[in-house]
C-alpha cells in the first residue's frame, strides 16, 4: 500500500468550529485531531492504493491541500499552500 500522512497545524479552539476533511493529491480524506494542546494539529492518512479519486471544489497545485471545516453548521474551505514533504520517521 502507498500511504501518505498529511499533518496540518490548525487551532480550532473557537466554539462551533470543527475540521471535517481534506482534499489532497486528487483525493478526499477525513481528518482527525492530533498533536497536543500546546501544538494543535489535524492529521489525515491517505491510502492511495485504495482511495477513490475525488475532484476538489477549487483547483489545487502539487503542494496544496484544501481543508474542509464547519462553523455553526456551515461548510467552509481553507487552502493550505507550500506543503513540505518530509521523510517518514519509524520508531522501533
Amino acid at each position: 500500500d502507498h500511504v501518505v500522512k498529511l499533518v496540518i497545524p490548525i487551532s480550532s479552539s473557537a466554539d462551533g468550529i470543527s475540521v471535517d476533511s481534506v482534499y489532497f493529491m486528487g483525493f478526499k480524506v477525513a481528518m482527525r485531531e492530533a498533536g497536543s494542546p500546546e501544538d494543535p494539529a489535524y492529521k489525515a492518512n491517505l491510502n492511495i492504493s485504495t482511495a477513490k479519486p475525488q475532484t476538489p471544489p477549487q483547483k489545487l497545485g502539487n503542494n496544496e491541500a484544501l481543508v474542509v471545516w464547519r462553523h455553526e453548521g456551515k461548510r467552509r474551505l481553507f487552502k493550505v499552500s507550500d506543503l513540505e514533504e518530509k521523510e517518514a520517521l519509524y520508531a522501533p
